[in-house]
């Protein structure tokens, strides 16, 4: 029985349990299998046995492949294993010197490693190689970016709509787009929400810029964040952006402002806060934590668990709950605490509200706004918080962090109020902590 070719169709199919069956049956034949050990490592990978893939991966990579150099540094990276990755990557380099694929690879895992301007020209012959692949591209722009380079940045920055897929996810509308060329005097002008929360939130700052060329706005945004912007513009028109759309002479992504507006690291808008939340959600708040005693402080440690960054970007509740005391009071912002977390929460005495309570970003922001200080991972709290003026305390890992942080600060040039704690070593919060821990001893008496 052909063992390898029934996982195969079961791995296109993807039933990768099936597929992983089917597979071992093939190196229970024949543990030299090369084919099977690879095709059972890029399984283990799908199925999240990052460890297994490795082992399964690593007799094919010492006979020289290069798909299978490329598979398992491809798993060293999701692993945060960087240095590893990158030994693999250009093992697969040497191995295949016109493989775009690896050069695409080796240069995303430098930029991921804090070496983005190294990552350019690694970039640039993926691209030679491969003119038709768009993650070269669009690492370039954001390797760029990263390094706090913006206006080169913005000059591929399109290419994140076509983010892990071969075709646009822009909205095909039958207007044109603007540019920033284009007078929008007199005109109407449709601002869609694009990517997650917390950029809607960190790039809606433009729309008063758009305004002030005389343009009517329309803001189409998903319902989480529809209530938050509806109050904070009431002079324009805020639409459901699964709904039938208005008359409108041009169109724009959120994203697509900083773009438009030529922004550079010196022209960024950068009010110390240019959010509000509805004050009934504020009164309500007030009362429901009742009279204050010390200072407030809120408190998040992981984002959005579906996104493959929380690996990355998320710290042990019992961790951070070191750096409470009675000096102040703490309140949890999570909306999805485990039960486990939530027995943490109870044992140091940190407040937490039911999921339904914090349910939209409207009364978040109410909750926030009681508050005196966020301390919070990389996640859509850390651009609420700080949008709303709130003192942010935000949490980096040491690889992988998002361009909109860049590198080697301990501030933000998109908020005033924010100051950043980066972690020294890979999955080491523990720097990070002591320093928040020290800062809170003076923040308590400020």
């Amino acid at each position: 029985m052909n063992w390898i070719e029934i996982g195969n169709n079961f791995y296109v199919a993807k039933k990768y349990s099936e597929a992983k069956a089917a597979y071992l049956k093939a190196v229970e034949e024949n543990n030299q299998d090369l084919t099977a050990l690879h095709n059972l490592g890029l399984t283990c990978h799908q199925l999240g046995e990052f460890e297994n893939a490795i082992k399964f991966l690593d007799l094919p990579c010492a006979n020289g492949s290069s798909g299978s150099l490329l598979s398992r540094g491809v798993v060293f990276r999701e692993l945060g294993r960087y240095q590893n990755a990158l030994n693999d990557f250009m093992g697969a380099i040497l191995t295949d010197p016109k493989s775009s694929a690896a050069y695409s690879n080796y240069a995303n895992s430098l930029r991921e490693f804090c070496l983005p301007e190294q990552s350019i020209s690694f970039l640039k012959t993926a691209q030679k190689l491969d003119p038709d692949a768009v993650n070269p591209h669009l690492n370039e722009s954001i390797a760029y970016l990263t390094a706090g380079d913006l206006l080169k940045g913005w000059e591929k920055y399109d290419y994140r709509w076509f983010y892990e897929t071969g075709a646009s996810l822009k909205p095909k509308l039958d207007k044109p787009e603007w540019d920033g060329s284009q007078s929008l005097a007199g005109k109407t002008i449709l601002i869609y929400n694009e990517q997650g929360f917390g950029d809607s939130i960190q790039f809606c700052r433009y729309i008063r810029m758009v305004q002030q060329l005389s343009a009517t706005v329309i803001l189409a945004v998903r319902p989480p964040i529809f209530e938050l912007f509806s109050s904070n513009f009431p002079d324009i028109q805020v639409i459901p952006s699964a709904g039938p759309l208005p008359e409108f002479d041009y169109h724009i992504g959120l994203l697509g402002l900083p773009v438009a507006f030529k922004t550079s690291m010196g022209t960024i808008p950068n009010s110390t806060k240019y959010l509000s939340a509805d004050k009934e959600h504020v009164a309500f708040w007030k009362k429901k934590l009742g009279k204050k005693t010390k200072k407030r402080v809120g408190i998040i440690w992981s984002s959005n668990k579906a996104a493959w960054t929380s690996r990355f970007r998320k710290i042990d509740l019992a961790a951070l709950a070191q750096i409470t005391s009675d000096d102040f009071e703490f309140i949890s912002l999570s909306m999805d605490a485990t039960d486990e977390e939530t027995q943490i929460l109870k044992s140091h005495n940190i407040r937490h509200f039911d999921k339904e309570m914090l349910a939209g970003f409207d009364t978040t922001a109410g909750l926030i706004e009681n508050l005196d200080l966020v301390i919070t991972i990389d996640t859509v709290i850390a651009h609420l918080a700080p949008a709303l003026g709130c003192k942010t305390w935000v949490m980096l890992a040491k690889y992988g962090v998002d361009w909109r942080w860049f590198l080697d600060r301990d501030d933000s040039p998109f908020y005033p109020t924010v100051k950043l704690f980066r972690q020294s070593n890979y999955d080491d919060w523990f720097g990070c902590l002591s320093k928040i821990k020290s800062e809170l001893e003076e923040f308590k008496n400020s």
